[in-house]
């Protein structure tokens, strides 16, 4: 129920579908990951890579092999669509510092993970950033950079965001979340991630097409992270209250 949601409410928090018809009036309603080509062939790798990196950090036996998978998949990521891989580069970066900080005790475990993914990415990016110094002088122009250090802090996927990380820290005050467990760091980097590639240019200086996000990636980002912490907060710390599935069903 919560991947249907996601899925079909992209466009709305993205700013298309319904609220773009009330705006415009013009009909400009579509499901933003099926545009063309890409991102629809390289969209589901973003999730396996998601999921890969969850089973690394959460596996007593095979964590090395899931982290093995999970840089394997963000390397083909690194090869297939710019604004995908960035965004999970992003989002593994916020999980890892959120990781970090909760899990001082026993960073190790986590630090073995991240180095494999960091390192198999690195494999990648050589020969990414070796065919991307060959690029055309006037691909940048023509792709639109831009030089700024402006922030960029008003797009609907970090209002909803933003939205998600107080809906988690009103669960931890209440008690109902731990805020240290596995998956309220997930929710958080998931909620965390739209504002940290909206806002990347302040430290690069750098912004491209920042729209991309916003229609692509950071909406369903924000929608992953709304429907877990929603789930989370309803099952409360123990998680003896399930979610009946006509509840569910409904719902969609």
């Amino acid at each position: 129920a919560g991947a249907v949601l996601v899925l079909c409410l992209g466009a709305l928090v993205a700013g298309q579908g319904l609220v773009h018809l009330f705006i415009s009036g013009s009909n400009y309603s579509f499901i933003p990951f099926l545009r063309r080509y890409e991102p629809v062939a390289p969209f589901p790798l973003f999730f396996v890579f998601c999921t890969l990196t969850w089973k690394s950090l959460n596996s007593s036996t095979r964590s090395f092999a899931w982290a093995l998978a999970a840089g394997v998949t963000l390397g083909l990521l690194i090869f297939s669509y710019f604004f995908l891989w960035t965004a999970a580069l992003a989002w593994v970066v916020c999980l890892a510092i959120l990781w970090f900080i909760s899990h001082r005790g026993t960073w190790r475990t986590g630090l073995k993970s991240f180095a494999t993914i960091a390192l198999v990415a690195l494999a990648a990016l050589i020969p990414y950033a070796i065919l991307i110094s060959h690029r055309s002088q006037t691909m940048d122009a023509g792709q639109k950079l831009i030089l700024s250090h402006a922030p960029d802090l008003f797009r609907i996927p970090e209002l909803l965001g933003l939205v998600v990380v107080a809906l988690i820290a009103l669960g931890i005050r209440k008690e109902r979340l731990k805020w240290n467990a596995p998956e309220t760091l997930f929710a958080t980097s998931f909620a965390l991630t739209p504002a940290l590639v909206f806002n990347q240019q302040i430290i690069t200086g750098r912004s491209l097409q920042p729209f991309h996000y916003e229609w692509f990636i950071a909406n369903y980002l924000a929608l992953a992270g709304l429907v877990i912490a929603v789930t989370l907060l309803w099952r409360g710390r123990e998680g003896a209250k399930p979610i009946r599935y006509r509840v569910a069903g409904r719902v969609v």
